[in-house]
């Protein structure tokens, strides 16, 4: 989550929080980090719009199946 920390400003400890709760589908942890990341990335110079748009790219990850052609027992 190099993303997280290098532009919302995570601590290694949060980012891997924001990891897991993508990974496990944890809907509260996830909508409990987002403000943070917000706040973070704006403070950090990358535009609203931007965060916005990777929260939703990572919101629609533990949330949309896979689409990958192949079984999950053979990934």
């Amino acid at each position: 989550m190099e993303i997280a920390k290098d532009l919302a400003g995570f601590s290694p400890a949060e980012a891997d929080d924001l990891r897991k709760a993508i990974g496990k589908k944890i809907h509260e942890l996830m909508a409990s980090l987002k403000e943070k990341f917000i706040a973070g990335c704006k403070a950090n110079g990358v535009s609203p719009q931007v965060a916005r748009q990777l929260w939703k790219t990572w919101r629609r990850r533990r949330t949309t199946p896979s689409t990958s052609p192949m079984p999950p027992a053979t990934r």
